[in-house]
C-alpha cells in the first residue's frame, strides 16, 4: 500500500519541527541548569569563605574592639570618679556587653559612644550582620547576655575576653546554611594599651597615696 506522498512529508515535517523544539528545549534547560549550577557554587564558595572568617578572624576582632574599649572607658569612669571600680571583673562584663557600668542604667559611660557610634558587644555584632548582608548572606546569631561574656587576666601582659555565642548564616535562598552552636571566641589585649590605674586615683601629694618603685641594675649585660 503506497503512503500519500502530501502525508509522508507532512509527518517529515511535523517530525522535524518537533525534534527541533525539542532539541533547543534541552539546550536551554542545560544551559539555565548550568547556570543555576554555578551560581549555587559560587555562593557556597563564598559563605564557606565568610564563615571561615568569622571563627578564625571577624568575631574574635569584635571582641577586641568592644573590650579594648571598655578598658578605655572605665580607666576615664576611675578617673572622672576618682574612686577604682568596686568590682572590676563585673564592670568590664557590663560595659563590654552594654555599654553601661550598670546593665539597668539608661545611659552608657563616657567613650562607649562617640558620635553615634556604639561600642558595645551588640553593637559591634551587628556590624557584622550589615557587612554579612552586603555579599547577600544572612548572619543570625542567638542573643547574647552578660553572663556570656568573660574578662580574666591569662597572663602579666595581656587582659583576656571570651564570648561564646551560637549563630547560623545562609543564603538568600536559604538553600544552603552553616549552624553553629556555642563555640567560644577568644581575644586579648595589651595592657600596654592602658593607663595604670593606680596612677589615675592615687594622689601624688598625699604621702600614703603615693607609689615606690625601685629599679635593681641586673648583674648581666
Amino acid at each position: 500500500m503506497k503512503m500519500n506522498k502530501r502525508g509522508f512529508i507532512f509527518t517529515f515535517i511535523s517530525v522535524t519541527l518537533v525534534s527541533v523544539i525539542l532539541l533547543a528545549f534541552l539546550i536551554n534547560y542545560t544551559s539555565r541548569t548550568k547556570v543555576e549550577i554555578e551560581k549555587t557554587n559560587t555562593e557556597i564558595e563564598t559563605m564557606n569563605s565568610f564563615v571561615k572568617s568569622l571563627n578564625n578572624d571577624y568575631l574574635s576582632r569584635t571582641l577586641e574592639i568592644s573590650g579594648n574599649q571598655a578598658m578605655l572607658a572605665l580607666l576615664l569612669y576611675m578617673e572622672s570618679n576618682d574612686e577604682y571600680l568596686d568590682d572590676p571583673i563585673q564592670r568590664i562584663k557590663n560595659v563590654l556587653y552594654s555599654g553601661r557600668y550598670n546593665i539597668e542604667d539608661a545611659d552608657a559611660i563616657e567613650l562607649m559612644e562617640i558620635e553615634g557610634v556604639s561600642y558595645n558587644l551588640t553593637s559591634t555584632l551587628q556590624e557584622l550582620i550589615n557587612f554579612a548582608n552586603y555579599t547577600s548572606i544572612d548572619f543570625e546569631f542567638d542573643n547574647i547576655n552578660v553572663n556570656s561574656v568573660n574578662v580574666f587576666q591569662g597572663d602579666p601582659w595581656h587582659i583576656n575576653f571570651t564570648m561564646t555565642i551560637s549563630y547560623n548564616i545562609h543564603n538568600r535562598d536559604n538553600d544552603a546554611s552553616w549552624t553553629f552552636t556555642n563555640i567560644l571566641i577568644n581575644s586579648s589585649v595589651p595592657i600596654s594599651n592602658f593607663r595604670e590605674p593606680i596612677y589615675i586615683v592615687g594622689d601624688e601629694n598625699d604621702h600614703e597615696d603615693t607609689i615606690s618603685v625601685t629599679i635593681n641594675k641586673s648583674i648581666y649585660p
